[in-house]
């Protein structure tokens, strides 16, 4: 397969190009600005669905070094600079707006968050051999949780907690919320049958 330059982000956080045929390729992990080429996953008469075989160059864009094992589906644009997260969220929402509603919106941008790490206050994890951490993307692989920094510390301290109590218990996943009000967390816990 050929070097592709990827030139945009789906709204599902896969990296965007096209091949010399005019067909769509979505490519799991690639950022705007990325030359990679591809391991094809599914290919279709108009579209075509990818992984990264090889990053030939990374995008200037790129906060984190490219690694397949941590792409997480729950946090896709994890490694890529904020500002350019903000212009491809701002541009999902104009294109569902514009394309799929048909409306003409006045839009005046996103608004920054004042953190653009440890943003979340609820985190839903899944557990094995008592350690806590996200699914790859597209696998079950456990990822450890401190490779996605995107939780308030408040709550990863909750989830330390957590992580402690649950060694043993069988425990699948865990739903844990936190509330900054009265300071109090939250936790649905599922475990294993039988």
């Amino acid at each position: 397969m050929h070097e592709l330059l990827v030139t945009g982000l789906a709204s599902s956080g896969e990296g965007v190009a096209r091949l010399l045929d005019g067909r769509v390729v979505f490519i799991r992990g690639a950022l705007p600005g990325d030359t990679v080429t591809l391991k094809v996953t599914q290919d279709k008469a108009r579209v075509v669905f990818a992984d990264i075989a090889k990053l030939v160059t990374a995008s200037s864009k790129r906060t984190l070094p490219y690694d397949p094992r941590i792409a997480l589906s729950s946090v896709p644009w994890l490694g890529l600079d904020y500002q350019t997260q903000l212009d491809a969220k701002a541009d999902n929402v104009l294109q569902a707006l514009t394309r799929i509603a048909k409306l003409a919106p006045s839009f005046r941008g996103i608004k920054a968050a004042p953190n653009e790490l440890h943003y979340r206050h609820r985190a839903r994890l899944h557990a094995r051999k008592g350690k806590l951490g996200y699914f790859a993307r597209g696998t079950h692989d456990l990822i450890d949780r401190s490779s996605a920094p995107v939780c308030w510390p408040e709550l990863d301290a909750a989830l330390t907690n957590l992580e402690a109590w649950i060694a043993g218990r069988g425990v699948r996943q865990v739903e844990v919320v936190y509330s900054r009000r009265d300071g109090k967390s939250a936790a649905r816990i599922e475990a294993e049958s039988g």
